[in-house]
């Protein structure tokens, strides 16, 4: 919990500093790419959580992997991870991300069912639920174990309208 909230703070920082430069956008597709590397390279997450090695290495690291990065934000990072946060590249990016489209007005949900729906049924769920497609980054996931129906995730917030739940809802009333 305490890194989720340290990375928060420095998403903050690095939302200021974006409004500042007038970098929002540019910065968000670059930290993309940071979150995706970061995620993909299990010697890079190794790297950056080891005490053994010197910040000033992980720097150098860092720098090395992403030598066509955005001045300020090779800065920034240099800050994290010579503060000892180098094992939260990805939450930082993934939290300025978040913050980013919450300044948009952008919506980020997961929309789980048991099968692929088209896009007239994703446009149903959503206007019921009270989102403007336009507004909403969507995710889609397939997992049949719900049987049917959907389940809908928006930050802290879920609506569960799928089978599984009905049916979980009927045994505990029988019991």
């Amino acid at each position: 919990m305490k890194g989720l909230r340290t990375a928060h703070r420095y998403a903050k920082s690095l939302i200021q500093l974006g409004q500042e430069k007038s970098n929002l956008d540019a910065f968000a597709s670059e930290l993309e790419g940071v979150i995706s590397l970061y995620n993909e390279s299990k010697d890079l997450r190794i790297t950056m959580a080891s005490p053994l090695i010197k910040n000033d290495d992980k720097a150098k690291v860092f720098e090395a992997i992403f030598p066509s990065l955005n001045s300020d934000l090779k800065s920034f990072f240099n800050v994290v991870i010579n503060n000892g946060r180098g094992n939260q590249l990805a939450a930082i990016s993934e939290s300025f991300l978040d913050k980013n489209r919450e300044l948009k007005g952008i919506v980020s949900a997961t929309l789980t069912s048991a099968t692929k729906l088209d896009q007239a049924q994703i446009e149903k769920i959503l206007a019921k639920a009270g989102l403007d497609k336009a507004k909403t980054q969507l995710t889609e996931q397939v997992d049949p174990s719900i049987i049917g129906g959907f389940i809908l995730r928006m930050g802290d917030r879920q609506i569960d309208a799928s089978i599984e739940r009905r049916f979980s809802d009927m045994k505990v009333q029988l019991n």
